[in-house]
């Protein structure tokens, strides 16, 4: 699952535009031009949403691994805030999500993550070491995550 938190009150609005067919992508006749709602709404909607420049905002992450490992199931958790970086002016979004793509970038041209052909970013995780070198680069560019495990005995034995 993903989700993204926003300031109270964000639902009821879009549950509002989306009632009255701002988000339709079926074409309707507005002073004889045809247009779709949706296309007008990013159009007006997307200047308001866009963070000022230096706005600081943050990003909250949880991410949970679970799995069975011989008669128990083991839960790996990690972690996640980050925040707007004021002194290099890059935002929190931009460091979590472009940070972690350069690290990926780095294990193929260092030959650590080699395989071939469509590779989700969940698979970079089963290739020994490279979870290590990625959490390890972040670290560098101060993203720190919290890693916490725990560990229940499987109840179906």
């Amino acid at each position: 699952k993903e989700k993204t938190l926003r300031y109270p009150g964000h639902i009821e609005y879009i549950r509002v535009l989306r009632h009255i067919g701002l988000f339709s992508d079926r074409e309707i006749m507005v002073k004889g031009i045809s247009i779709r709602p949706v296309d007008l709404a990013a159009r007006l909607l997307f200047p308001l949403w866009k963070p000022a420049e230096n706005e600081p905002e943050f990003t909250v992450m949880r991410i949970r691994i679970t799995g069975l490992k011989k008669n128990s199931v083991v839960t790996h958790e990690y972690y996640l805030l980050d925040k707007y970086d004021s002194v290099s002016g890059i935002s929190s979004m931009a460091r979590t999500t472009g940070y972690a793509c350069n690290s990926a970038v780095e294990l193929i041209l260092n030959g650590d993550y080699y395989r071939k052909g469509i590779s989700p970013p969940e698979f970079l995780g089963t290739t020994p070491g490279c979870l290590e070198k990625m959490l390890a680069y972040q670290a560098e560019r101060n993203i720190h995550y919290i890693h916490a495990i725990s560990e229940q005995a499987d109840d179906k034995e």
